[in-house]
């Protein structure tokens, strides 16, 4: 099962990078407007990491991380967060941070 499609919240995530400054993430799958909450929650996950400077370490092509959202609904919201991802991602973000 699927961290995100488990019933976590905001606080959940501030919480987390609180108390860890890297979080490993994996099993990821290819998303789409059939799964909205799940897709909300890593948006949300991935704003709260990327404003606290956490690092987070996909087991997951970076290069495809943009792309995990194939949707339209959350089109708008996915593009900051595809940015962030390719970020993050980046040495420069992880030497940094």
């Amino acid at each position: 099962k699927s961290f995100f499609s488990s019933p976590v919240a905001t606080q959940d995530f501030n919480l987390l990078c609180r108390d860890f400054n890297w979080i490993f993430l994996s099993n990821i799958s290819i998303l789409n407007d059939e799964s909205m909450d799940l897709v909300r929650r890593l948006i949300a996950f991935v704003d709260i990491a990327y404003i606290a400077n956490t690092k987070i370490k996909f087991f997951y092509p970076a290069a495809d991380l943009p792309h995990i959202y194939d949707g339209k609904g959350l089109l708008n919201l996915w593009e900051r967060t595809a940015s962030r991802l390719i970020e993050m991602s980046s040495q420069e973000y992880i030497t940094k941070n």
